[in-house]
């Protein structure tokens, strides 16, 4: 119900706002959409299941901060599902 309403009150003020899973976005790469493992220094290997890890590499080699992987996932959900409902 919350949900619904900030959707309301975002469409008011000019603003768009969608419900996303998290999880997705924390556990998949950017740019391939493999599954990512984390780690928090170069010392550490690297886990699937580790959890607060600030760096992430994947099967295919690319790296970088967890953060920032995630809130691309995001961006690129959020992009797929407003324009495939708009066309």
């Amino acid at each position: 119900r919350i949900a619904r309403y900030v959707q309301y009150k975002a469409w008011q003020q000019g603003l768009v706002a969608m419900i996303s899973k998290p999880y997705y976005a924390s556990t998949r790469c950017y740019h391939c959409d493999d599954p990512i493992a984390k780690h928090s220094t170069e010392y550490q290997n690297p886990s699937a299941n580790f959890y607060g890890g600030k760096n992430f590499i994947c099967k295919k080699g690319h790296r970088g901060s967890t953060a920032l992987n995630s809130a691309r996932n995001l961006g690129k959900g959020f992009y797929e599902r407003f324009y495939a409902g708009a066309a």
